[in-house]
């Protein structure tokens, strides 16, 4: 950040993101900073190979790591799951494929709950 701008960096895989930030959205966005800082903000983009070093994961990033570690985990286990080795030792054969039941997340409310009628 400097200020009145907000830097911005994108992996080389991110172009979906890079055009509809710099595309489209880009007036929705200044205008949501600028509300949000009190002053007209704009949005640059940041290239050259020093704009993402040492920048923190985004949360994709950060999810997708945890979801390979959560399948990881669960591959082991699997794996070393007694029944599993039994019937793989009796029939012969290996795992193929593993299907992975992912937690469901409940989407946040938009709504602050003060403002929700309630059911009479």
């Amino acid at each position: 950040m400097e200020p009145g701008t907000i830097k911005l960096a994108f992996p080389a895989d991110a172009g979906f993101h890079r055009t509809t930030v710099f595309g489209m959205s880009r007036q929705l966005i200044e205008e949501a900073l600028s509300k949000h800082f009190g002053r007209p903000m704009r949005v640059v983009e940041e290239t050259g190979p020093q704009a993402l070093v040492g920048t923190a994961p985004s949360i994709a990033e950060e999810e997708a790591k945890q979801t390979a570690a959560r399948h990881s985990a669960i591959d082991a286990r699997v794996a070393q799951h007694p029944a599993i080795r039994n019937v793989l030792s009796i029939l012969g054969g290996t795992v193929e494929h593993v299907q992975y039941l992912e937690p469901v997340r409940e989407a946040p409310s938009l709504v602050p709950a003060s403002a929700v009628p309630e059911d009479d």
